[in-house]
């Protein structure tokens, strides 16, 4: 008996101590929490006044270089955090917590999902909205539970701020919850969903909401993401090119969105669909050597049907024929060769229109325009030639790579880039 009771005692006494070294672990840890707290109390103190200005203007560029230092202030997310809900409805609170979330975007935030899962269910509609958009920082899937009823709510900045971090997280089932907002009014939130449908819809699922918002869309900037769309995701589908093909007469599309609608309908519609071939033949017949009649040409050959190819043909040999010291017809020329891929009679072209050319920037263009076609021959030394010749600067060079991935691949290359360090 007296063993038991002994026993008794040491384990009892064994839990008394371990549970008064569990608590004093906690209590050691609240300490070096809040002395961390502290230092970066401190350490952001100097930002202060920063993180409350209004965010506008000319003080944009000055905001933003002392964001990017806060936000490398080491371990300082879980205290920026807590300036996300206002402490009151003064305006450099409501400031701090829209420029917080501006910083909070800068950095890692895939360790505060929860926190921001809160405040994105917060009453506070500042923090609200900021952690809607934040959750998209986090790539965390499990933001789906959040963002997608955030679709219903009637701000048009927090369902804005939904989709953006919906597309973020590369979510697939907010696909349809969104593409009900192309009835919204807002021509922003439209234009927000349509860049999400565009970057993830790959299965199409939808797309006969997207046909049917673009017969009603009436904001002209908003068009040409719905193009995007068509041009990224439709694929020889008859009943679509149909209900497409009445926009690419008349002028209700702005000339260059015409123009892309046009193109793109060479893989919207069927390999020899007949309604968009003849719609497209129209096009060319009746037009001249413009943006719009060459896009039909172009989608014409794409359908299997040469014959607007060599309608726009002889009017580029005419032209050239009847204007024989003009840049501008072998330039045109040349544009028609690359968009066919015919790289060496593209080239022969620009060449010969540089001959012509009188202003030095039109050249400097125009040697741009060989550079990328030596580019899609794979010829590293003609590329490094051509760019020398331009004299263009590393900036233009870079703003033209940003058009043509073959030859932005090409630039990486170490014989150019030894060049474009020499820039």
């Amino acid at each position: 008996m007296r063993i038991w009771l002994l026993l008794a005692l040491t384990l009892t006494s064994s839990a008394i101590a371990q549970t008064t070294g569990l608590r004093a672990l906690a209590a050691e840890a609240r300490k070096r929490a809040e002395t961390q707290r502290q230092v970066q109390l401190q350490a952001i103190k100097p930002y202060r006044a920063v993180l409350a200005a209004d965010y506008d203007g000319d003080q944009k560029t000055i905001l933003d270089e002392a964001f990017d230092r806060v936000a490398k202030i080491d371990g300082i997310a879980p205290l920026l955090l807590e300036y996300l809900k206002p402490g009151d409805s003064s305006r450099e609170a409501l400031n701090t917590s829209d420029n917080v979330a501006r910083v909070l975007s800068r950095m890692k935030l895939d360790d505060y999902y929860q926190s921001l899962a809160e405040l994105a269910r917060s009453q506070s509609k500042t923090a609200k909205r900021n952690a809607l958009l934040l959750l998209g920082y986090t790539g965390n899937k499990d933001a789906e539970a959040v963002l997608i009823p955030a679709l219903d709510d009637p701000s048009d900045v927090e369902r804005r701020n939904a989709v953006e971090s919906l597309a973020r997280i590369g979510s697939k089932a907010g696909i349809l919850p969104a593409s009900r907002l192309l009835g919204s009014p807002s021509r922003y939130l439209r234009i927000e969903v349509m860049q999400y449908l565009s970057e993830l819809d790959t299965e199409g699922a939808a797309v006969a909401r997207v046909v049917d918002a673009f017969a009603e869309e009436s904001s002209d900037s908003a068009r040409s993401y719905y193009i995007d769309y068509f041009r990224t995701h439709v694929r020889g589908d008859a009943e679509i090119a149909a209900k497409l093909l009445p926009l690419t007469q008349g002028n209700d599309l702005r000339y260059n969105d015409r123009r892309r609608l046009v193109r793109a309908l060479g893989t919207i519609a069927p390999k020899g669909h007949e309604d968009t071939i003849t719609a497209l033949e129209k096009l060319v017949v009746d037009g001249g050597l413009q943006g719009v009649e060459i896009a039909a040409a172009l989608s014409m050959r794409e359908l299997g049907d040469k014959g607007g190819a060599k309608v726009i043909e002889n009017r580029l040999d005419q032209a050239v024929r009847k204007r024989r010291q003009s840049a501008e017809v072998y330039e045109d020329r040349g544009d028609w060769h690359r968009d066919l891929e015919e790289w060496r009679d593209a080239i022969r072209d620009y060449n010969d229109a540089i001959k012509h050319a009188r202003a030095g920037s039109r050249q400097s263009m125009l040697y741009l325009k060989v550079a990328r076609c030596e580019a899609h021959r794979g010829k590293t030394l003609n590329i490094r030639k051509a760019l020398q010749k331009s004299k263009a600067s590393l900036r233009t060079i870079r703003r033209e790579a940003e058009k043509d991935p073959v030859f932005a691949a090409q630039l990486e290359k170490d014989a150019l880039q030894r060049f474009l360090n020499t820039l």
